[in-house]
């Protein structure tokens, strides 16, 4: 028996002068890695869910808004298309900005294409007035804007989407442009917009000075109460209705 001790308190003399090592503690902090993993797991999956929530209410609204427009009669466009054009005349604020007396602003505005409420007059009209006009106009890899000269066909061109834009590659950086005309889908009338989902709109707007002002053309029907937001998604200053 006393051997036994003798051996029993050598082994626990031994385990004392031992190195101490980090193998509980380590066992101690696997679990908790385990469930950090876990979390991160659980974060990502909420997060594609979230993303894909997201993305189906957008195609879901475009699908609508799409079909709507394509109901749209002759009558109907031609009376919106004038309205519009008579409310952005009497918008001041687009006004103050290409005002060369003011900001002095090139006007940036966009060519529509069919089922998009058709604003040539008004853009014949600020290019009469002397009012620098540019529009999106394809560079191969994305949208810039272009200087516009005219309406006519010698200044301009179909782009590879089909979209009307200037013939000359004249462009002017989006940080120089205080005034928008924008196109969409879909409005709410708190500024935010739904686009075609190519997020051309948004790269441009990204680079817009930040008092720029946004206004965003819609029929009366593409106001709607929410749209599904992303991060990047840019806020417009004003909405205008036919």
């Amino acid at each position: 028996m006393q051997q036994a001790g003798t051996e029993a308190g050598f082994r626990t003399q031994r385990q004392r002068d031992l190195p101490r090592t980090n193998g509980p503690q380590r066992a101690c902090a696997l679990p908790k890695e385990r469930r950090k993993r876990k979390e991160s797991a659980s974060q990502a999956t909420r997060k594609v869910f979230w993303y894909n929530t997201l993305m189906n209410g957008k195609s879901e609204l475009r699908r609508e808004m799409k079909v709507r427009r394509r109901d749209v009669t002759y009558a109907e466009k031609t009376s919106a298309d004038a309205v519009v054009c008579q409310k952005l005349k009497a918008r001041r604020d687009i006004g103050e900005m290409v005002d060369p007396q003011n900001r002095n602003s090139p006007l940036a505005v966009y060519l529509a294409s069919p089922g998009e409420i058709n604003i040539d007059h008004y853009i014949n009209c600020m290019i009469r007035e002397g009012v620098e006009v540019v529009a999106p106009r394809w560079n191969g890899k994305t949208y810039d804007l272009a200087k516009l000269k005219g309406l006519d066909e010698k200044n301009l061109r179909r782009g590879p989407m089909g979209i009307r834009e200037a013939c000359d590659a004249d462009f002017v950086e989006p940080k120089e442009v205080y005034a928008w005309i924008i196109p969409g889908l879909a409005f709410t009338r708190e500024g935010k917009r739904l686009g075609y989902g190519g997020g051309w709109y948004d790269r441009l707007l990204a680079s817009a000075p930040k008092d720029a002002v946004k206004i965003g053309v819609a029929y009366l029907f593409q106001i709607v109460d929410d749209i599904p937001a992303e991060p990047h998604d840019i806020a417009l200053t004003g909405i205008i209705e036919g």
